[in-house]
């Protein structure tokens, strides 16, 4: 895909990421015998035509401006501006755990494409449990004229079904980036995707439903793997700065630093990793994110055609 438009990216204006609603029809459980299930996001559309999460009873982003707030909490929280624009390597890896709507995605997408060296490359990793339908994630983006064009050349490539990993090649304005999508549990796919000598992230954007609703994004052996797959400088942003969450992050190597929330929210968390713990000291310098493969547990290959 082929994009030419350059956007501002927006200051965000005061607001607040709202408290969690209270929904009264829910979904049935989404785990069996302790294992969490893979469908599509089961969503509740507000008067304001806002989606909320059925199974977690919880908002997708800010009520007031979602793109104010993805800007402020992930992009200026990591401080991608300064980094892109000196950029030494010829990549750059962003790790996200909730890749939800894809507005923090095609945000990325955005300001990258205004901010990086041409011959540079983005790799995204997004990890879903649930992932949108096309139906939905294409009546929510349309709510977000600044995301337009990148959207509609994202959603015919998008995938809102099977499980798995899904891999996305796309060039936006002559700059290149890979999308990887992870469909499943995050623990057990990010598991599946280590490698010792393989990728590190550069960053990480936390962006699941909050901690008290959604435990299993926050725990600590799910952030031993986020740490494992980080080197010394990666970056991490989140807009929840729950204790549970920072005592699990400080136990992983990540030095941790609240910076001012967006709008009225008080505080955001900042965290960087400044030395390698042993299970990190060997590293290669990616090439290709695409190149990562997630090995099938059963060892089995299913090929259909005709004319073979």
């Amino acid at each position: 895909m082929t994009l030419s438009a350059n956007y501002a990216v927006p200051s965000p204006d005061p607001s607040r990421r709202i408290a969690p609603v209270t929904i009264l029809t829910t979904t049935s459980a989404t785990t069996v015998n302790n294992k969490p299930i893979f469908s599509n996001a089961s969503l509740h559309w507000d008067d304001a035509n806002l989606p909320h999460s059925l199974v977690y009873g919880d908002i997708y982003f800010s009520k007031a401006d979602a793109l104010g707030e993805s800007t402020h909490v992930f992009l200026e929280g990591n401080q991608l501006a300064q980094r892109w624009q000196n950029l030494q390597e010829s990549n750059f890896v962003i790790g996200e755990l909730g890749f939800g709507s894809g507005l923090n995605f095609l945000n990325t997408c955005r300001f990258w494409q205004t901010v990086s060296p041409v011959n540079a490359r983005l790799h995204y990793v997004g990890c879903e449990l649930h992932p949108f339908t096309s139906a939905d994630m294409k009546r929510l983006h349309a709510q977000v004229p600044e995301l337009k064009f990148l959207s509609e050349a994202f959603l015919p490539l998008y995938p809102d079904h099977t499980s798995g990993v899904h891999q996305i090649e796309c060039n936006f304005a002559g700059h290149q980036v890979a999308l990887t999508l992870l469909y499943g549990d995050a623990e057990s796919m990010l598991r599946a995707m280590y490698k010792p000598e393989g990728f590190r992230m550069d960053c990480w954007f936390l962006d699941g439903f909050s901690p008290k609703l959604n435990p299993a994004m926050w725990q600590l052996s799910l952030l031993e793997l986020v740490a494992r797959l980080s080197k010394t400088g990666t970056t991490l942003t989140t807009y929840s700065v729950a204790g549970s969450l920072r005592q699990n992050l400080s136990a992983t190597g990540f030095s941790l630093n609240k910076k001012p929330g967006y709008g009225n929210k008080r505080h955001m968390l900042f965290a960087q990793l400044d030395q390698q713990s042993a299970m990190n000291a060997k590293q290669i310098e990616v090439s290709s994110i695409m190149s990562s493969r997630i090995a099938s547990q059963d060892k089995k290959v299913c090929i259909i055609g005709a004319g073979l």
